[in-house]
């Protein structure tokens, strides 16, 4: 057999040097077989195990040639997500990745709050598909929120530069604002600038309500970012997030009727596949407000009306876990229900 006494700087050296290895070793078993049998037992044994020890040899370098790792076992190989990536520990796809598998793996990191990483799958993203909308508006965002201020003007500047309004999505607007009303005083001008794009561009979304609204209260403007809420329910059909939002507030104010007629209306807006809202939520807000309606009736209260009131809360409680929180609130006002209804005859 022929020795090798060099490293294969390539892949192509190393399977030359492997093919070579192979038809040698070939060749050698080939006359093994053709020398004829000894008739000394020992000898033979002796020939079938080096022949055994040949063949196990080929093996080995089959497998190496193929990039398998020697005693790898098919049954320990990564599992394959359903779009066809294979992920191990370095996360590398199997094949290449789309913007769309950018934008949805920084999503995923994003949600787990784990926002340096969330900017490293988009600017990786944003070396193949540098005018993706989606990947430099989600670029702004996730540095923001990981406290990179610098970082998210430097693509909230290449979004301005590479991508006009007119074909901002909700997500470029949404974001920019996001980001430029940390610093809401000093970025007045350029939010409401934005806001008037939105609206001439998306003017059914009502992501750009609830943006006008925020940046009203972060200046402090709190009876306007009401008002626009407000404007936002009577004007559109599916405001679902603006009507949680206007609802909580009402109920905080006392507006007790305002916020039950608000609160019917998110849960019908928030019929959809995918809702963007806590509706289990909403449904509370919408109890609280009820019972306080129901001691403020100066006609008397009905004890059905009572029970009513008590089994939802009940209901509430046991069928939502994300209500778990207000579970003290909940059974505080069961018990006060208790008490009010020794009052109504």
């Amino acid at each position: 057999m022929k020795e090798h006494g060099m490293t294969p700087d390539t892949e192509k050296e190393r399977e030359e040097i492997m093919n070579e290895l192979t038809r040698t070793m070939y060749a050698e078993l080939e006359n093994a077989d053709q020398g004829g049998e000894s008739s000394d037992p020992g000898e033979k044994a002796e020939d079938s195990s080096d022949k055994q020890e040949m063949e196990s040899f080929l093996d080995f370098l089959s497998r190496m040639a193929s990039g398998e790792e020697d005693g790898e076992d098919d049954d320990d190989e990564e599992e394959n997500d359903d779009d066809g990536f294979v992920f191990g520990d370095d996360e590398q796809p199997e094949r290449e990745m789309d913007a769309d598998d950018y934008h949805n793996r920084a999503v995923d990191y994003a949600r787990e709050h784990r926002f340096a990483k969330a900017v490293q799958i988009c600017e990786e993203g944003l070396f193949t598909y540098p005018d993706n909308v989606d990947l430099l508006a989600d670029a702004v965002k996730y540095c923001a929120e990981n406290g990179d201020k610098p970082r998210a003007q430097k693509h909230y500047e290449k979004l301005c530069a590479i991508i006009p309004r007119s074909r901002f999505n909700w997500r470029a607007f949404t974001f920019s604002l996001d980001y430029l009303m940390l610093d809401a005083e000093e970025n007045e001008s350029e939010c409401r600038s934005l806001l008037e794009d939105y609206a001439k561009a998306l003017p059914f979304e009502e992501k750009r309500f609830v943006a006008a609204s925020e940046l009203e209260t972060a200046l402090g403007n709190h009876e306007r970012s009401m008002e626009i809420l407000l404007e936002a329910v009577n004007t559109l059909k599916n405001a679902s997030q603006c009507s949680l939002r206007l609802a909580d507030l009402q109920l905080e104010r006392g507006e007790f009727e305002e916020a039950v007629r608000t609160a019917d209306y998110g849960i019908i807006a928030s019929a959809q596949v995918q809702p963007s809202i806590n509706i289990p939520y909403l449904y509370l807000v919408r109890t609280l407000a009820a019972d306080a309606l129901l001691r403020q009736r100066k006609d008397g209260s009905d004890k059905d009306e009572i029970d009513a009131l008590r089994e939802t809360y009940k209901k509430l409680l046991d069928v939502f876990p994300v209500l778990r929180p207000y579970r003290r609130t909940i059974a505080n006002r069961i018990k006060l229900l208790d008490l009010f209804e020794l009052t109504v005859e």
